[in-house]
């Protein structure tokens, strides 16, 4: 099967978990690298924390290179503090995330900087973190990450986390403009900001280096009439509020680095479940019917 521009599929690992009989970490490991080879994804945000010592990367990535997988790296909070007074700590803490990320063979590193709370949003009235506070911390701890970036030959990816608009986190990258620095692009994440996604998704995609593809279903809050009437949960795609096939298409016409561009999948948050249902088995379904989905948007007909 031929994607648009070899786009490659995937999805996150802890949407995706092994049944509960898997403990082990190294195993829970290899069996999402098989399961990601059954379902044709070429492309996982792993299990975290990967191990760092050589005898279990060399396991890894020889799994990884049989099963025809890689991985998208977690980049640390560092790279959030290269401005402040714990600035050489954070370098050398993003060096050494960065070399872990280069023997695993990764590309793409990419992290939130919300903390999906109020203080790490735009919402924010904190003194010293008011919003256009944290967006200049953000952009200029970025602007000493992006030689590091260069140097290693990797590109960073910080996604709209639940924090500031898409707008916004574009507008960073418009200031930084580094070929190797951009947006991890979340399809769905403007709900938890009071934003109707739809309308980010433009600014963000010519700067999307990857992404998460989500989408979300607005319904009756089940909180009582006392608060908010209205909160998105999580679900399949093509099921919620989020114009997910303008979404793709965005990203095909519009994103830097085209060729074998990373769709990953991300189910967000689901609510609660109706009585006796199982949230792995739901999960695991709600992923497959999303795959379905996606594989069908960017197929070569």
């Amino acid at each position: 099967m031929a994607y648009i521009n070899n786009m490659k599929l995937g999805w996150i690992g802890y949407m995706y978990q092994p049944p509960a009989e898997i403990t082990e970490p190294m195993d829970k490991i290899m069996w999402q690298l098989d399961e990601a080879k059954r379902y044709g994804c070429q492309v996982l945000q792993p299990i975290a924390p990967l191990p760092a010592d050589e005898e279990s990367i060399a396991k890894i990535t020889a799994k990884m290179k049989e099963c025809d997988v890689e991985y998208e790296m977690g980049a640390p909070r560092a790279v959030f503090e290269l401005c402040g007074e714990n600035a050489e700590a954070a370098k050398k803490e993003l060096q050494e995330e960065i070399d872990l990320a280069k023997k695993y063979g990764a590309k793409i590193m990419r992290c939130g900087y919300g903390k999906l709370n109020v203080e790490y949003s735009r919402w924010s009235k904190v003194p010293g973190m008011l919003p256009h506070e944290q967006l200049r911390r953000v952009t200029d701890s970025l602007k000493v990450a992006a030689p590091i970036f260069e140097a290693n030959d990797i590109l960073y990816a910080l996604e709209n986390h639940c924090d500031f608009t898409g707008k916004e986190i574009a507008a960073i990258f418009e200031e930084i403009n580094s070929p190797n620095m951009g947006i991890a692009y979340d399809t769905a994440n403007g709900f938890a900001i009071l934003c109707d996604p739809n309308e980010d998704l433009a600014a963000m995609a010519p700067w999307a280096i990857t992404s998460h593809i989500k989408d979300s279903k607005v319904i009756d809050a089940p909180f009582g009439p006392d608060y908010f009437p209205m909160t998105p949960v999580g679900c399949a795609l093509g099921e919620g509020g989020v114009d997910i096939p303008r979404s793709v298409q965005l990203l095909i016409d519009n994103v830097r680095y085209p060729e074998g561009f990373h769709l990953i999948l991300e189910q967000g948050w689901f609510g609660k479940l109706p009585e006796g249902t199982d949230p792995r088995e739901f999960a695991i379904e709600t992923m497959e019917k999303s795959l379905d989905y996606l594989k069908d948007l960017v197929t070569v007909k």
